[in-house]
């Protein structure tokens, strides 16, 4: 069974060390989504979110120091979306984002390959021609 699924073995190696090196990154443009998402928890969501002096003062405010943050999503639904996500602590809410981020990754390829039937050797290199996204989403 294993040997079956070996070549996806390069996907999830380079997913995996990604996701061990974005412990030692800085929080990032998550940090936009999950403290807008946090303003709509607490009441706060309005106009002002989008005004970044207003939005990193409330960030400020709450304990963060070293943020610089930006609340400009495509559509405000994005708060909707990441509100689960402000249930937990920022650090742990961020891993368990790039986790659901890493299994619907690895899914859509698993089933893209049953569905065209991909040779082994283009899994193989998939994590090569997409290192950079891979890593910049991660």
């Amino acid at each position: 069974m294993i040997k079956k699924h070996l070549h996806f073995a390069p996907l999830l190696i380079v997913c995996i060390y990604y996701l061990y090196a974005s412990f030692h990154f800085e929080i990032h443009d998550f940090a936009n989504y999950y403290f807008g998402s946090y303003l709509l928890k607490e009441g706060g969501f309005s106009a002002n979110v989008y005004f970044p002096y207003l939005f990193n003062q409330y960030v400020y405010d709450l304990g963060f120091k070293n943020l610089f943050l930006s609340y400009a999503p495509n559509t405000p639904f994005l708060a909707v979306f990441f509100l689960p996500f402000t249930l937990i602590p920022l650090g742990i809410s961020k891993l368990l984002f790039n986790l659901l981020s890493i299994v619907f990754l690895t899914t859509s390829v698993v089933k893209l390959n049953r569905i065209y039937h991909f040779k082994k050797t283009y899994l193989i290199i998939f994590p090569i021609i997409f290192f950079i996204p891979i890593k910049n989403n991660l």
